[in-house]
């Protein structure tokens, strides 16, 4: 009889011990679908340079592209900029760094540099190697540093199923305006990035890939409408406490931005980005 139960409980913890090993482990989510957003850096191994108490590290990244920004808490300038195209993996991402300020890194749109990712609740945690040097951040999600006010004579935003943010989050790029903006477009390159909750506008120059002006700050989207509040600025004035309201009329894979009414002379189309040049395979 002893020698029978033996029998069955052997049987029994093996069946037991097959059913745990059979279960399938659970695999890391690809990384898109938590990391489109603002995010702001709380933790930094090693340390960043300069005073965390007068410094905010934002970084935006949409479906397609990557930006990161150094902003004075005082002045709110941005003391420098850089990112590219992105891409994204079970567990990693991938950066090019296609673009940066002066005062930022120098860029090399042929190289992709691809790091390991891991989600912890609402925030997620970079690491790996940028050349000869280790580094993990932490980031968490961004939020305006101040509360803008109402913009005059704006409705309250309503809660309908086809509003601008169904197409407007991503990266883009300015077809050029009617009238013409300034500057020569054989030589600069206008991008305009939108995540959920933050936008910013850059001009790049094509040959040098530096970044020569640039603002951005928090979004909002409406239906039909979309509202932008200038937090910070590379080399113009920013108003953190004004909101811009604009109307968007999407036409195909593109939108156009009107100042006022739909109609008026002055409108931006934005078609989506793609990167200047084709980079190197990654490691």
């Amino acid at each position: 009889m002893k020698r029978l139960l033996s029998i069955v409980f052997i049987g029994v913890s093996l069946v037991f011990t097959l059913g745990l090993s059979a279960r399938p482990e659970a695999r890391p989510e690809n990384t898109a679908t938590f990391m489109v957003g603002t995010w702001e850096k709380v933790q930094a191994e090693p340390a960043d340079p300069g005073k965390p108490n007068q410094e905010r590290v934002l970084k935006m990244i949409t479906p397609s592209h990557w930006m990161v920004l150094h902003i004075d808490l005082w002045t709110h300038k941005i003391k420098s900029a850089f990112g590219g195209p992105c891409s994204f993996g079970v567990g990693e991402y991938s950066e090019i760094l296609e673009y940066a300020t002066a005062a930022g890194s120098e860029p090399d749109p042929a190289k992709k540099n691809t790091f390991n990712i891991r989600k912890d609740d609402d925030r997620f945690i970079q690491s790996g190697r940028i050349g000869n040097t280790s580094f993990k951040e932490t980031w968490k999600p961004a939020a305006p540093a101040s509360k803008p006010a109402a913009a005059p004579g704006s409705p309250p935003p309503q809660a309908q199923p086809e509003t601008t943010v169904k197409f407007m989050v991503g990266t883009w790029e300015m077809v050029p305006a009617k009238p013409a903006g300034p500057g020569n477009p054989d030589q600069e390159r206008r991008l305009k990035m939108i995540t959920p909750g933050y936008f910013v506008v850059m001009s790049i120059d094509t040959w040098t890939h530096k970044i020569r002006w640039g603002h951005g700050g928090p979004c909002s989207f409406g239906v039909g409408e979309y509202t932008e509040v200038i937090e910070y600025s590379l080399t113009g004035n920013p108003d953190p406490t004004k909101k811009w309201a604009f109307k968007i009329r999407k036409d195909g894979d593109r939108f156009i931005q009107f100042s006022g009414k739909i109609g008026d002379d002055y409108g931006e189309t934005w078609k989506p980005a793609a990167p200047a040049s084709k980079p190197a395979a990654g490691r």
